[in-house]
């Protein structure tokens, strides 16, 4: 797990000064940390296999951003216990990593998959 400190503040900042939709909050955190994302996943890929990085918004009020490269294998194992993820497993199984990478974004009771190109 990487906490993102600088990114929480930043992002807090921009939170507070608009009124963000969910998917707004999302969008913006995964430009604010677009290259650490994909340099991230093609690396943690080539020891883990398939998966997607996870990244965790829930405290991000109280200035916490974390993100973590989850197994397509534990991904399933959290999928069987909230249905919420299953379109994680799905993005997990079908992008192409030499070409994208999966993020998740997880904030509050909200999870949002995005296939990205990566750098």
């Amino acid at each position: 797990m990487i906490e993102h400190t600088g990114a929480a503040a930043q992002l807090r900042m921009l939170m507070s000064e608009h009124n963000y939709t969910p998917d707004q909050i999302a969008e913006t955190a995964i430009q604010t940390l677009y290259p650490a994302l994909s340099e991230g996943a093609a690396n943690t890929y080539e020891r883990l296999g398939r998966g997607a990085v996870l990244m965790d918004l829930r405290e991000l009020a109280e200035g916490k951003l974390n993100t973590s490269y989850v197994p397509l294998h534990m991904l399933d194992q959290i999928s069987a216990a909230s249905d919420v993820f299953a379109g994680a497993v799905a993005a997990a199984s079908a992008y192409e990593p030499e070409r994208q990478f999966v993020c998740v974004i997880w904030l509050a009771e909200l999870v949002t998959v995005f296939r990205l190109q990566r750098i």
